[in-house]
């Protein structure tokens, strides 16, 4: 275990004496003055990469674990100074039309420098674990009095495990309350020693049957059902998080498995359900990928699932 001492601070530079402070990750956003991601009032860390390929993920730029180029159509003017700028030939215009090359950016940034309405931007971020520390300190008295903390999400956190596990023990060195939400496809060896600086998960159940979560995932349900179960015997809290797909998940059959299946772990965890939102569609066209169309399940059917759950005694 690393030999660290936390805490001491000097206006808003946290002084950190250890080269865990240097561990570097990858992130695309901090969410700070969060309510919606675990109690109280959080700051949300969203680090790129995932292992898992879902095909209505909300944040899809968090699929992959590099930098990407977004362009945002609506707001381009059609000025061509992206095009004057790019010695590579990302952007070409034919008439008005915009055309961007993503696979031959370096991610320079001087397109996004020039661009004048922010059509441009560059997803993801190399940052140090001891700058996203200092962020999430200016917020610790909010986090103190609410019950708060910081809530460490992607993407999936493990994807770079090392950041993540150094992120968690620093910021409870530090005091702070720690969530981790996780899709739970991840070896338990990787998660072990990383439990005991994780408060509370944020945990994804999504598709029960094996072979649409293979469909819609790329990946088996396995063993996040068996990692699950495994959590379920530690003294952690622990929210279930069901995003719902209209025609996907949101079916009597998986509903009824899922309560099956919750009601077979040793501590039966808080459930809560997450209708799918139109973000994903508007977001693969700024990547330059294609879309496939999904829903949010109707009111009724959100009201039906959440009274399955109500009947069920899991909320």
């Amino acid at each position: 275990m690393h030999n660290i001492k936390y805490g001491e601070i000097t206006g808003k530079k946290i002084l950190l004496n250890s080269k865990l402070q240097k561990t570097k990750g990858i992130i695309f956003d901090i969410t700070r003055m969060s309510l919606y991601d675990g109690p109280g009032i959080r700051t949300t860390v969203f680090l790129k990469g995932c292992n898992m390929e879902c095909k209505w993920c909300h944040n899809p730029e968090s699929i992959s674990g590099d930098e990407e180029l977004m362009y945002n159509e609506k707001k381009c003017l059609k000025c061509r100074r992206c095009e004057e700028v790019c010695k590579r030939e990302v952007h070409r215009f034919i008439d008005t039309e915009h055309l961007v090359n993503r696979n031959k950016c370096n991610f320079c940034g001087k397109c996004i420098d020039v661009c004048p309405t922010k059509a441009l931007e560059i997803c993801g971020k190399t940052v140090t674990v001891g700058k996203v520390l200092e962020i999430i300190m200016r917020d610790k008295m909010f986090y103190d009095v609410s019950n708060g903390g910081i809530t460490i999400s992607g993407g999936e956190p493990l994807f770079q495990k090392e950041f993540t596990f150094s992120l968690l023990y620093g910021a409870k060195s530090l005091g702070i309350n720690t969530i981790l939400d996780t899709n739970g496809y991840w070896d338990w060896k990787d998660i072990e020693k990383m439990l005991p600086y994780i408060d509370s998960f944020r945990y994804d159940l999504k598709i029960m049957d094996n072979n649409m979560h293979k469909l819609y995932t790329g990946v088996s349900n396995k063993v996040i059902l068996e990692n699950l179960k495994k959590l379920s015997k530690i003294e952690k809290d622990i929210i279930i998080v069901i995003p719902l797909i209209e025609k996907i998940n949101d079916s009597d059959d998986n509903i009824k498995s899922l309560i099956s299946f919750i009601r077979t772990l040793t501590k039966v965890p808080k459930v809560q359900i997450l209708p799918y939102h139109s973000l994903y569609a508007s977001k693969m066209k700024k990547l330059g990928k294609n879309n496939r169309l999904f829903s949010t399940p109707k009111d009724e059917v959100i009201e039906k699932v959440k009274e399955m759950l109500v009947s069920a005694d899991l909320r």
